[in-house]
This record gives C-alpha cells, structure tokens and sequence, in this order.
C-alpha cells in the first residue's frame, strides 16, 4: 500500500488530484492535511483528515502533495520534510526565485525529493512532439498560455499569495522553452504588466522574447483575455501547432497540425489523465530529467531574468 499525505483541500485537490490519485491500479491510503472538512472531505468520504496538531514522528508517506498556495509551498516542505522523502509541488514551486535555488541546493544532499507538478510533461502529447520536431531545424518558437479573469476572491489574483499570470500561467512557456532549447537561451526583451484594478494586486501578465542559437522564441502570459493554450513551431517548411499543450479539458482527445505550402496534416495522441502519468511515474520511481535540479534552476533562473528586466 501506498500512503499519500495532500496538504490542502481546495477545488484543485476534488477536481484534479484525487480523481487522479483514485484512478491508479494500485492501494492507496490517502489523508488529507486541512483545517477544515469543507470540500474535499465531503467529497472524498474515502480519505482520512488530520491536522497538523495530530501528526506524530511515527507517521511517514510515500509521497506529500502540496497544493497550496506559492507564497507557503517550502514552508510546509520544512515542517514536514521527516514525513516523507518526495514531494510534489504544485506550480510554481515559490514566488521566491533565490528560495527555490537554495531550497535545492541544500537538498543536494539529502534524501528528498521535490518534483514540481508541470503535468504537461508527462502527456504523450508532448512526447510525440518531441519525437516529431527530433532533428527538425527550427527557426521560431511560441508558447502562450491565456485565461479570462478569474472571479474577484481568488487567490491568482493576490500578490501576496503569489498570485499573477506571470507565475501562474507564465511557468508553462517559460518551463517548455527551457526543455526545448539548450542553456544557451537569452533573454532579448520582456514585459510584465501591472493591474489597475483595486481587486488584482498581482500582475495581470506579460511576455518574454528570447533567442536560442538563432531561433526566435515568444512566451506570452495574459490574464484577462480568451482562453487559450498552445505551442506554436516554424521549420523551414512546416508549421507545427498543438492546442491545449499545457492543460486539457476532461477526456480531451490530444492532437498537433502539421501545415505545409501543400497540405494540413492531424495527428491524433492517445487521451491521457496527465495528472494520472505524473502521480504514477513518481510513485514508480521513473526519474525524469525535467525534475532534476539543473533543469530546474535552468527554468527558474529563466524566470528570475523576466522578473528582473521588470524592475
């Protein structure tokens, strides 16, 4: 049997987490570490509830999920890091840069482990298209992740919690630019815009322009506009385009457009529970390199620079 510890019983943890969790070919034991009973527990009339006050030494977890907000993320890993030796934190991993390489670095170490929940890596969406663009020369390269406002109480939209589309939305381009490309990535031009509403102290989005050994890279991260997500790659002859790269509707059948001057070419990609793939690799002890520490100090640093050229 394996045993999970969820440390936070929001919408995300019912709408996404435990659907996933339940969904495993194997014996989970799963409690919830909340201060109340509201929503997960009358959902999940399955799981255990504790609080912090009734953890004792003697307990331990194959795995602790936290899925609270960025502001308190290595916070909660540091009260509970003799409870477990893997962690997986939803993004982004802190709204501290520098407290996200020091996190590691002192982790170095020791025997935890963190992975950060950029589930989008798992899917074979992605997969196939790295197979695809394999030894294709690429001369641009635009990722955007785009959401309406959210509703005027949500954390997203509070600085202090680290809300903002710049981290919220904005570690989807900025971490798939980062695994794309090799570490030789600059930094050309950024913007990050702040909000002038009274109920959005976060920013409200932005975008990155970088340069790759001569290919021209676009990040864009808004808040407030359509929906959308998508990465978009130019080849000399082609153009490759795959929607909802990053976060997929619900029994969502994944695909990518292959364009030419001649022909638009779909490829289909198996359905995927991404949330599912990413719980069970690391339960499983898969190791992938998107979550060693080199590539995570790899897209962070790239986060830093954004942040940075904004002040």
């Amino acid at each position: 049997m394996s045993r999970i510890l969820i440390v936070g019983n929001g919408q995300h943890t019912n709408n996404r987490i435990l659907p996933a969790l339940k969904s495993l070919d194997r014996n989970l034991e799963i409690t919830i570490l909340a201060r109340s009973k509201e929503n997960s527990f009358e959902k999940s009339n399955s799981c255990n509830l504790i609080k912090y006050e009734n953890l004792v030494s003697s307990m331990f977890f194959d795995l602790i999920i936290v899925a609270t907000y960025p502001s308190n993320h290595f916070e909660i890993v540091n009260k509970l890091k003799n409870f477990s030796s893997k962690f997986c934190i939803e993004k982004p991993l802190s709204n501290n840069f520098r407290e996200i390489t020091t996190f590691f670095e002192d982790s170095k170490n020791s025997n935890i482990e963190i992975f950060e929940s950029l589930m989008y890596l798992y899917h074979p969406l992605y997969s196939e298209i790295i197979k695809y663009i394999k030894n294709k020369e690429i001369l641009n390269f635009k990722a955007v992740f785009n959401v309406p406002f959210h509703s005027k109480n949500n954390f997203r939209n509070l600085k202090k919690y680290g809300g903002g589309a710049f981290l919220d939305q904005g570690i989807y381009p900025v971490s798939i630019t980062s695994e794309l490309f090799d570490s030789n990535i600059i930094l050309e031009d950024s913007k990050i815009f702040q909000s002038k509403n009274k109920h959005i102290t976060s920013d409200i989005g932005g975008y990155a322009n970088f340069s790759c050994n001569g290919v021209k890279i676009i990040n864009e991260f808004y808040l407030g506009k359509e929906y959308e997500n998508y990465i978009l790659i130019e080849t000399k002859n082609e153009k490759i385009k795959a929607p909802f790269i990053f976060s997929k509707p619900e029994n969502y059948n994944s695909y990518f457009l292959v364009n030419n001057q001649f022909s638009e070419t779909r490829f289909e990609v198996d359905q995927a529970n991404q949330f599912q793939l990413m719980y069970s690799d690391i339960l499983n002890n898969k190791k992938k390199s998107f979550n060693k520490y080199e590539q995570v100090k790899k897209r962070y640093n790239l986060m830093e620079l954004i942040e940075n050229n904004n002040d």
